[in-house]
């Protein structure tokens, strides 16, 4: 599993990252060492933004706001 699989796939995944808004979870992983892909995240948390889902729509347009903030 990749960080960004962790930050935007199924909610076991979601679980083990735990209540973490996303630029935490990265920033987190990042000080640990983890190469992270931040293109990648955001391409996934794009492809999110476009779901036909509200609640999947609104959370990730609210992540890619606070991971471009941090």
């Amino acid at each position: 599993m990749t960080a960004e699989n962790a930050v935007v796939a199924c909610r076991a995944c979601n679980r083990r990252r735990g209540s973490k808004p996303v630029d935490a979870y990265v920033r987190e992983l990042q000080r640990e060492g983890a190469a992270v892909d931040l293109p990648a995240l955001r391409r996934a948390l794009g492809r999110l933004a476009r779901s036909q889902r509200r609640t999947h729509r609104d959370a990730a347009v609210r992540q890619i706001r606070r991971l471009d903030s941090a």
